[in-house]
């Protein structure tokens, strides 16, 4: 199935439907949001779009919307709600399950979605979904499954006030089964004035938790590190160099030991590379140095808290660590993709004696075409582990490289069997 390919054509369907103000008539509304309809030219039903003020911004609101472990908590139409499979930094398929509505009328059903988010000029973002086939999650007994026609969630900035945004919402949505459409039609307009209503109060709860540690402004710090690590070319001592590999290594300015580099050719482009590296549902398949690895918390759409427990490593000479960082996803000009990493203190994953603690100063991964060959990248490693306990400085600088080059070896062949897979 080609996912780009209906990723764009729903992109630009949900634009269409954005763009055409024609033809709305009011359905409900309440003091701060309001609900239309018209017939929709994708099937016999409507197509509703719901109008709400949310304070927040639209790089804020579209994560906590389709995130699964932001969702999970806040949607009240949901029983469940997964993402079964990233497609791409930017693409993912979810499954959600909704409770009954309509006072009973309307019993749960199951949703299968390819969920697109895209962003446009101005600072809108968007999420455009379609029902699909996927061979992964068939149709079964337990559950009545329904279908979207093209929906998504448009996010915009107010000109008045930045710092908030408008969302609109747009769905066109068959329940299958045999209910009448006038009662599904009666139904539709509360459930989105209750689903924008959701959104406004517990998306403030969520921000107001995560107030307390600045993650944006530690991002920021550390992209700025991991760029001029780039950037500086200078006094790099070369530690390793199997066949087409190559490993460096200079003193920190973070610590007492040193800082690694890593660079390798990888047979992929860099927006495929770098989710590859950090989505745990692919890390955990290829990274042969780690036990466990999960993204614990999302913090927005290119920014998570991720958990990692080492192997032992060194011929037994260091035993397995845990590591809690946060990771931030940036992008530059001429497709480079870059992954900025640093160790934190998190209160859901305190610190506890059944692991040693590690702790990452400034590390990342820097991805770029490579100019000959631009379906082609060059990947940088920059690390600088301090692992805790009573090892010798020494023991884990001899360790070191070996690890770098195994990490390079594992992408590039963890990356092939997961494309030709169809991943």
């Amino acid at each position: 199935m080609d996912y780009k390919k209906i990723a764009d054509e729903i992109s630009q369907k949900i634009l269409s439907y954005h763009e055409d103000t024609s033809g709305w008539k009011v359905a409900k509304s309440t003091n701060n949001i309001i609900v239309s309809w018209k017939p929709s030219t994708e099937y016999s039903g409507s197509i509703y779009r719901g109008e709400g003020i949310i304070e927040e911004v639209p790089e804020k609101v579209i994560p906590f919307l389709y995130i699964d472990e932001h969702r999970n908590k806040w949607d009240k139409s949901l029983k469940h709600y997964s993402i079964l499979e990233h497609i791409d930094q930017d693409t993912v398929i979810c499954r959600s399950i909704t409770d009954s509505h309509g006072m009973g009328l309307i019993s749960s059903r199951e949703f299968v979605d390819l969920v697109h988010i895209r962003r446009y000029e101005g600072g809108v973002v968007t999420t455009n979904g379609i029902s699909i086939d996927y061979e992964k999650c068939p149709v079964n007994s337990s559950n009545v499954r329904g279908f979207n026609y093209p929906t998504g969630y448009i996010c915009s900035p107010l000109p008045e006030n930045p710092a908030h945004s408008k969302l609109v919402v747009y769905i066109q949505t068959e329940l299958g089964g045999l209910l009448p459409r006038a009662v599904v039609e009666s139904a539709l307009p509360n459930n989105i004035i209750s689903f924008i209503t959701s959104v406004q109060e517990e998306i403030k709860k969520f921000y107001q938790d995560n107030s307390r540690m600045d993650y944006k402004k530690i991002s920021d710090e550390i992209s700025q590190k991991i760029l001029s690590y780039h950037e500086d070319t200078s006094g790099w001592k070369l530690a390793k160099s199997p066949k087409d590999i190559i490993v460096s290594w200079k003193p920190s300015k973070e610590y007492s030991g040193n800082i690694y580099r890593g660079e390798g050719i990888i047979e992929e482009v860099p927006e495929k590379v770098i989710p590859f590296m950090y989505i745990d549902e692919h890390r955990r398949k290829w990274d042969k140095a780690l036990k466990h690895y999960s993204i614990i918390d999302r913090i927005d759409q290119d920014t998570v808290i991720s958990r990692s427990i080492t192997h032992t490593y060194g011929m037994g000479l260091i035993s397995s660590r845990e590591f809690v960082d946060l990771i931030h996803i940036r992008r530059y000009d001429g497709g480079v993709v870059t992954t900025n990493t640093i160790s934190i203190d998190y209160e859901k994953c305190p610190v506890n004696s059944s692991n040693v603690r590690g702790f990452n100063n400034p590390c990342g991964y820097i991805c770029s075409p490579l100019p000959e060959n631009p379906a082609h990248s060059k990947l940088v490693a920059y690390i600088q582990p301090e692992l805790g306990g009573l090892l010798p400085q020494s023991v884990v600088e001899s360790v070191l490289p070996s690890n770098v080059v195994s990490l390079i070896i594992n992408v590039r062949e963890g990356l092939k069997k997961c494309y030709q897979n169809g991943n």
